[in-house]
């Protein structure tokens, strides 16, 4: 019996919607890039001290932070974010993100998300979080323990031995100025700086140097490489610096920054430490967390609480200029000015004490 003839179905043959989209994105990338080549301003040069080295013909301008700048947003597997998110995002625009929304409906390109979207069965396998952070316990001391610091008379003939700067200057707190960020502006976070400045100066005789130059203006990213300017500035005027201090607040959504301590309500205290997990020189890591540790230890065994983690993080937040840098963060945007002095005043204390042991372990004659 004859079979009725089958017609041949015609395919397809438009190009597919993802080449279309990809070479859209490449060329949104391309031009990004080459735009970013032709307009980046920054004057940095290569030094022994680690800056950023540049190569530059007639207008155009390479540096190694364009060539990150590119790389991360041409490989979005190598963009890793580090750091309190933007708060003037709407400035900005992700060509990477863009692209993979557009691609394949990717809301986050992240590594995994990617993976997710091309096998679908990873979806279903959710990876045990590995969160840098240590908290500190500590058995609750007697109500009568205080560190081991003496009060001394202001010795400011002296050389300065602590400067306090902060990279995201426009960091506010809600109840004080309603406002989590004043853009352009100093925020209360200055106001601090200035109050543990008093505190050390006044009640330990300790000299600070205390700057108030607005490091986070647009864009919001370029942060860090702005204060480095500044830390390097201060740290070759003044070599008698012991400890270098990057003032911020939290802004960990769904935590309470707020601990009691000696019965008041005192906001909590968290130090960052940068480390060279992303490729950038940073001998002094080690150093510096160890000093994290000790602060934080000391904290927490005399005000239990007081110290609510020590994040160690993959950038480096310019503490590889100095092997006692940090990053301090007092409460969160939530917290009062007043539960933050209280800690700030319960950090000098501590500081000092540190301080005073490091230089006796040192100079065990004197």
């Amino acid at each position: 019996m004859d079979l009725p003839e089958q017609k041949d179905k015609i395919k397809p043959t438009g190009v597919p919607h993802w080449f279309l989209y990809g070479t859209l994105g490449i060329f949104l990338m391309l031009l990004s890039a080459l735009a970013v080549i032709a307009v980046k301003s920054t004057s940095f040069s290569a030094n022994s001290s680690g800056m950023i080295s540049q190569w530059q013909s007639g207008p155009i301008r390479l540096d190694t932070q364009t060539s990150r700048f590119i790389l991360r947003k041409t490989l979005p597997a190598l963009d890793r974010s580090a750091g309190e998110d933007d708060p003037f995002t709407l400035l900005e625009f992700n060509w990477s993100e863009i692209y993979w929304r557009l691609a394949v409906n990717i809301k986050s390109a992240s590594p995994q998300e990617i993976l997710k979207a091309q096998l679908p069965l990873l979806a279903l396998i959710k990876p045990k979080p590995l969160p840098p952070v240590r908290i500190i316990q500590h058995p609750v001391p007697k109500p009568d323990m205080t560190p081991p610091v003496k009060e001394f008379p202001p010795l400011l003939n002296e050389a300065p031995l602590v400067f306090i700067y902060h990279s995201h200057t426009t960091e506010s707190y809600l109840p004080e100025s309603g406002k989590d960020h004043t853009p352009n502006q100093k925020g209360d976070i200055v106001k601090v700086g200035s109050y543990l400045q008093k505190i050390l100066e006044e009640k330990y005789g300790i000299r600070c140097i205390h700057n108030e130059d607005i490091h986070d203006t647009f864009p919001f990213r370029d942060s860090y490489k702005r204060s480095q300017i500044t830390v390097m500035k201060y740290l070759k005027e003044y070599p008698s610096f012991k400890v270098v201090l990057d003032i911020h607040r939290d802004a960990t959504p769904g935590i309470d920054a707020t601990a009691i301590v000696k019965g008041q309500e005192t906001a909590t205290i968290a130090i960052v430490v940068g480390s060279d997990k992303m490729g950038l020189e940073h001998p002094n890591w080690r150093k510096n967390h160890q000093f994290a540790t000790e602060l934080a230890d000391a904290m927490n065994h005399y005000y239990p609480g007081l110290c609510s983690k020590v994040i160690l993080s993959d950038a480096r937040y310019n503490q590889h200029l100095h092997d006692h840098s940090l990053i301090i963060e007092f409460g969160d945007q939530n917290s009062t000015i007043e539960k933050v002095y209280r800690a700030a005043d319960r950090f000098a204390e501590i500081l000092v004490s540190v301080m005073d042991q490091e230089a006796t372990q040192a100079n065990p004659g004197q």
